[in-house]
């Protein structure tokens, strides 16, 4: 997905952070201009797996779809495969090592649920074994607004000694006041549940600070509390907002891990998807997958819900399998 790049320079703010309609003279444009942030835009995330679900289909002795990439149906392979999964932490600094021994990403987890945080780990690593290439994308993971903080703090210092530098003459209250405005970012919506998002600048010194917190994320007011989450998720599900089976903490990072697939194998634009997006009517897809894969019409949340259903429930309805077959042929 192309990134939308965002130049400071033509969108100057006045005194508050508000955008004004002039761009100040061409110098001062010019100037600003080397030291633009583009951002893309943030993509809300649901998805992952539903323990008691697979546990089901373990004693059943049933196909398991999704995780493996194989209708496998042999019960001690699924076992194996199972054991090989992350380790469950005891503590968030334990979840943080893990992310990093295990699966080479720096994780901020402080102030989310150790159970949240396991459940993002899991959600990682079965992505990675799905689609290896993801991991390039995992740069950061964890507490969405623990992480904001610290990228604006990043970005705040680049920015003011790029002020310093190409204003010598100014004041250390301007100087301030102009990195803080230059490194804002936007904020996480309180009805977010988590966000897979991948920012990027045309300036070479900005880009390489903005992609060390690239990834996927959980609103901090969402992950702090495991059982009104998963109440949330249950609402969700119940009423038709999200897919069957995805009502469950895993289920919104299967999801996540589906966006980041996505951004890797461009499936937005493969015709095959493309085609079976437009196959159905707004109707169907309410209805045959969930709400929130069709409300503001955005083929990538339906590729996303899609996947979290193929993964995650027992018996994935037809455009599930359809995705998720898609997804399996490109991922091969």
């Amino acid at each position: 997905e192309k990134m939308k790049e965002f130049d400071e320079s033509k969108h100057p703010r006045d005194e508050t952070g508000k955008f004004t309609e002039g761009a100040g003279t061409e110098a001062e444009k010019e100037k600003l201009a080397q030291m633009g942030i583009a951002v893309d835009k943030k993509e809300k995330i649901y998805g992952s797996k539903e323990e008691k679900a697979l546990d089901r289909i373990l004693t059943e002795n049933k196909e398991i779809k999704g995780h493996n990439l194989t209708q496998v149906k042999d019960v001690a392979i699924i076992k194996e495969q199972l054991q090989d999964s992350i380790q469950l932490a005891t503590t968030i600094e334990e979840a943080e090592t893990l992310a990093k021994d295990t699966l080479g990403i720096v994780a901020n987890y402080k102030g989310i649920d150790i159970e949240v945080a396991n459940e993002m780990n899991a959600a990682f690593k079965r992505g990675i074994d799905i689609c290896p290439a993801i991991k390039d994308e995992l740069k950061m993971v964890g507490n969405a607004q623990k992480v904001n903080k610290a990228l604006k703090a990043e970005l705040t210092q680049y920015y003011e000694q790029e002020y310093r530098r190409l204003y010598p003459n100014s004041t250390s209250d301007w100087y301030t006041k102009m990195a803080k405005k230059s490194a804002r970012l936007p904020s996480v919506s309180q009805y977010e549940i988590a966000q897979a998002r991948k920012y990027a600048s045309s300036n070479p010194t900005v880009n390489i600070i903005l992609e060390k917190y690239n990834g996927v994320f959980v609103n901090e007011q969402k992950g702090k509390d495991k059982e009104s989450f998963k109440n949330s998720l249950k609402q969700c599900v119940q009423s038709g907002y999200h897919p069957i089976g995805c009502d469950t903490i895993a289920s919104v990072f299967d999801h996540e891990v589906a966006h980041v697939i996505d951004n890797v194998l461009q499936l937005k634009s493969n015709i095959e998807m493309r085609e079976l997006f437009h196959k159905y009517s707004r109707q169907e897809i309410e209805q045959g997958l969930s709400r929130y894969a069709i409300e503001e019409n955005k083929i990538g949340e339906f590729i996303a819900e899609g996947w979290a259903e193929y993964c995650n429930n027992p018996n994935p309805r037809k455009i599930a399998v359809e995705i998720g077959k898609i997804i399996e042929k490109e991922i091969r």
